[in-house]
């Protein structure tokens, strides 16, 4: 039995509300909040907390399961979430919450600041290496750095923009050098095919300490 279908029997008929990462229905790739009432090798039946209407859930489609305690386990069969269904949010902190448990459960070490989200391996001590594998970052473009002759030193000035401007970078281990991208859905699309790319290719787990 996988670590999956241990914690899926877990939660099933508990009681208590877990977060599942569901890659289908009208918010794919995003956490949720849900009650398991059962679950079958091909199907789950859900409830949300505040809506009594059950759902029923793929289980080719349910990439992860987060217990209240913080337990986290992977659907290793899990469909891809393919890049038209990445979810359309405005922020890189939307993302973040979005996609942080898929990640973690695959064994990636999460860093995120306010303009940057990026994953790493681990090394052989169990602790996160600090160059990322991938990473998704904001460049703002509305300004520059330019040389001030009058000081001698460098100073910040506002950019003219002409509207064609790329502020979202993505770094890839798989990639010989970044690209930038105007949307941010479309760069966490890349980012996010980046980072199950290099999980499919090393097909290792990836996280050392577990």
């Amino acid at each position: 039995m996988s670590s999956f279908e241990a914690l899926l029997q877990t939660a099933a008929g508990s009681g208590e509300i877990v977060t599942v990462v569901y890659n289908a229905g009208s918010r794919p790739g995003q956490p949720r909040k849900v009650l398991i009432v059962s679950a079958f090798s091909e199907t789950m039946t859900v409830v949300e907390p505040g809506n009594p209407q059950s759902k029923s859930y793929k289980m080719n489609r349910v990439a992860s399961i987060a217990l209240p305690s913080g337990e986290i386990a992977l659907n290793s069969a899990v469909e891809a979430l393919p890049r038209a269904g990445i979810p359309d949010h405005t922020t890189l902190a939307a993302y973040a919450d979005a996609f942080r448990a898929e990640l973690q459960a695959a064994g990636w070490h999460v860093y995120e600041n306010e303009i940057s989200f990026s994953v790493a391996t681990f090394q052989k001590n169990g602790k996160p290496k600090k160059k990322p594998s991938a990473s998704i970052q904001f460049m703002d473009r509305t300004v520059e750095t330019v040389f001030d002759p009058d000081t001698g030193e460098l100073k910040t000035v506002p950019r003219v923009l002409t509207g064609r401007e790329r502020p979202w970078r993505v770094d890839s281990v798989r990639l010989s050098q970044g690209k930038s991208l105007s949307q941010l859905r479309q760069a966490m699309a890349l980012f996010m095919d980046e980072v199950r790319g290099i999980h499919s290719e090393t097909k290792i787990h990836l996280n050392s300490a577990k």
